[in-house]
């Protein structure tokens, strides 16, 4: 099941993603570069992600370790276009992205140490940034936020229950979870709403 819901999430960003391009392509009101590689960077994280567990990545150290190290470097990236996307004031652009690149650093240092990592590391600037995306804009863009920093909060203690997380639920709703968020992202395009507002 956790297979077929991973999948589901990655088609569901992939044709988010088809949208967005297709919505710039032929001009529609509020499409823009930024929400194209917001999207994007997403999708293609995501597709990573799943690369990345593939149990002949998995058992590969130098594979392993590589494409975390692409993973970390792409959720700065990621941070970075998300922030601009909203069009956030220079201040909070870097500051966010730094944050996220100090904090992508320390994953990547803490790949080789014992323990193969910690992605809590990431996840953590993921969060800050989502947060920040939540504070400061409004209506369904402010939602949509909401909704994601909800959904990656919602998987650590989903993974607390020992029955969904022997059986491997947790991930499933997770990937639910962020199917609803990722598309309500989607249509608050359409709501002109991303920006950041004081």
């Amino acid at each position: 099941m956790n297979s077929i819901t991973n999948a589901l999430h990655a088609t569901a960003l992939f044709i988010y993603t088809y949208l967005v391009y297709a919505g710039l392509s032929r001009g529609a009101e509020h499409y823009t570069i930024w929400i194209l590689l917001t999207f994007l960077t997403i999708t293609v994280l995501k597709m990573l992600g799943i690369i990345v567990h593939i149990p002949a990545v998995e058992h590969n150290r130098r594979w392993h370790d590589i494409i975390w190290v692409v993973i970390a470097v792409g959720v700065t990236m990621l941070n970075a276009v998300t922030l601009q996307a909203l069009r956030m004031p220079p201040s909070l652009l870097w500051t966010g992205t730094g944050i996220t690149a100090v904090l992508a650093g320390v994953f990547i240092w803490s790949l080789f140490q014992p323990g193969n990592g910690n992605f809590a590391y990431v996840a953590v600037a993921m969060v800050i940034v989502y947060t920040l995306c939540s504070v400061l804009t409004e209506g369904m863009v402010r939602l949509a936020w909401i909704c994601l920093l909800l959904s990656n909060l919602a998987w650590p203690l989903l993974k607390l229950n020992r029955y969904l997380h022997e059986h491997k639920y947790h991930n499933d709703i997770y990937h639910i979870l962020l199917i609803g968020s990722s598309y309500i992202l989607f249509k608050s395009i359409e709501t002109g709403g991303w920006f950041a507002t004081f």
